[in-house]
């Protein structure tokens, strides 16, 4: 299962995303391999259209979806602090997507997010980089 970052989805509509992106991800659409995260949906629909939005619904209905668990906001909190520790503070949402990429085994897709590299540095996940 691959959890899908919002820097990748950005790049998968834009008319002008990267090639590599649009192909890779795709190709997992197909396979059924794709999932998404509340926190991946909130991030996208926040900086789209009202027609975007109907569009993207109909996209996303269609893939997996890792539930968010109480447990995960305990997690972040220690995270949080970790990372504090570490002189980063990335946005709460990164750390949330990382969070439940981790607990559900998901490797997690992302477009040169430098939060998601930070928080590896802490936090033991899949990752890759299609930046």
């Amino acid at each position: 299962m691959i959890l899908v970052d919002t820097s990748c989805w950005i790049e998968y509509f834009h008319p002008r995303g990267n090639a590599r992106v649009k192909e890779r991800l795709s190709a997992e659409i197909r396979n059924g391999t794709v999932a998404t995260c509340g926190a991946v949906l909130c991030e996208l629909f926040r900086g789209v259209s009202i027609d975007e939005a109907v569009r993207l619904r109909v996209v996303f209905s269609g893939l997996q979806n890792i539930p968010t668990l109480e447990e995960d906001w305990a997690a972040i909190q220690d995270l949080a602090l970790r990372l504090k520790a570490e002189g980063f503070q990335p946005p709460i949402l990164d750390m949330l997507v990382a969070v439940v990429s981790g607990r559900s085994g998901a490797t997690l897709w992302h477009f040169g997010d430098q939060h998601f590299r930070m928080i590896q540095k802490v936090l033991r996940i899949k990752a890759e980089d299609l930046g």
